[in-house]
């Protein structure tokens, strides 16, 4: 298990956050947790939210026994403001290459008759960018009929230039996928497929 432990000036006071069976990535992973992700542990508080942190702990239990070695690196608190009260400003859409009239807003626009469509390609892609860091639970696609790749990433950025992969789906159904992707947060999101798709193009409908 991976413990996230805030504890308050007291020493005794302290609230968890804990991934249960964690398992270790080979390669640099950011894991991030938020306020909600922590609950009171144990103290003579006896329950409430954390309001002052003093300290940070963080531990590995091993409950079989194991051997190996973990590395953390650039630990931050973030001070989060409230969101905006302002209306929310939509998306702007962005793809590779399109059809000339088949513009990437057209997988936008809450219309299934009108999509977006790549130019025949090797690969291509479509991104949303958020004006402030939004958080998600999945994405849904609907494809164009007969349009949709066989695979596809699913991929975030916090500055619509250097991309994060965070899912892989290697057998689309080509009418709709529904993409698993809890407690994500991102200013953008990308949908690129890789390999040659039909002869005209790859299709996003909504």
């Amino acid at each position: 298990d991976l413990e996230f432990k805030l504890v308050d000036g007291s020493g005794e006071n302290v609230w968890w956050a804990v991934r249960r069976e964690f398992a270790p990535p080979a390669s640099w992973t950011r894991v991030r947790l938020k306020k909600r992700h922590f609950s009171f542990a144990w103290g003579p508080a006896g329950g409430g939210e954390v309001r002052r942190a003093a300290a940070v702990e963080l531990a590995i239990t091993a409950r079989n026994g194991g051997r190996g070695y973990f590395e953390i690196a650039d630990l931050r608190l973030v001070s989060r403001p409230p969101r905006s009260p302002s209306v929310e400003k939509p998306p702007v859409v962005r793809s590779s290459a399109f059809v000339p009239g088949l513009a990437p807003e057209r997988a936008l626009d809450g219309d299934l008759s009108t999509s977006w469509r790549s130019v025949p390609a090797a690969s291509a892609w479509i991104a949303l960018g958020f004006s402030e860091p939004r958080e998600y639970g999945g994405l849904t696609i609907r494809w164009e009929e007969g349009r949709a790749p066989r695979r596809f990433f699913v991929e975030t950025s916090d500055d619509g230039e250097t991309w994060t992969v965070a899912r892989e789906v290697r057998e689309s159904n080509g009418r709709r996928s529904d993409v698993f992707l809890p407690e994500s947060e991102s200013r953008g999101i990308r949908i690129r497929a890789p390999d040659s798709g039909p002869a005209g193009g790859y299709g996003v409908a909504e």
